[in-house]
């Protein structure tokens, strides 16, 4: 009976080990990384965006109207794929020179993730840092989550300067992006 009992803890234990590991088993308004687009969005409405520099992979982004949390999802799959197989996930949500109130959002997402992921995956949070040199007086505050396998969930702030603000019709946001080890490296290397 003891054995049988450890047995039982040891493989419900494995599960949700395994389970915490796999980037697919997270959604976004019920969409997963490796589900076709299809099945949320029709031909149409789906618009290829091209990375510069590469025709690897493209996004389409989607406004979502009826959404308590977020506004739009960015779906990326990759070129020539006739199934629309999403490579990565974002979705994000504006919040008007309101960053105080966009870093309380990041803070209980960040809480939920880590409850949903366990143990099995550190967090690393990656404080206020510089957007690029194309705009560097906009911050990004980032939590990151990564995998054995280099899939990434990432949590983080946008904070524009009032100056970008007002050259674009860019606000501050919160986002949550979910992606393949793949795509992380074409971002990395290749797409700009």
């Amino acid at each position: 009976m003891k054995r049988l009992l450890l047995i039982l803890i040891l493989t419900l234990s494995f599960q949700s080990l395994t389970k915490a590991g796999d980037i697919k088993d997270f959604e976004i308004e019920g969409i997963s990384i490796e589900d076709s687009i299809l099945d949320f969005f029709n031909e149409n409405e789906i618009n290829r965006n091209y990375f510069p520099k590469s025709n690897k992979f493209y996004y389409s982004s989607f406004k979502i109207d009826n959404s308590d949390k977020y506004s739009e999802i960015q779906a990326i799959m990759k070129d020539k794929d006739k199934n629309y197989t999403i490579q990565s996930l974002r979705a994000g949500k504006m919040f008007h020179n309101k960053i105080d109130k966009c870093l309380e959002e990041k803070k209980i997402l960040v809480k939920e993730f880590e409850k949903i992921i366990g143990e099995s995956v550190q967090p690393d949070n990656i404080p206020k840092y510089p957007h690029s040199n194309s705009y560097p007086d906009s911050f990004i505050y980032s939590t990151q989550f990564e995998f054995n396998n280099s899939d990434l969930i990432r949590i983080y702030c946008m904070d524009w300067s009032l100056k970008v603000q007002n050259k674009t019709t860019w606000k501050d946001s919160l986002s949550i992006s979910i992606m393949k080890a793949e795509y992380r490296i074409f971002l990395n290397e290749e797409a700009y």
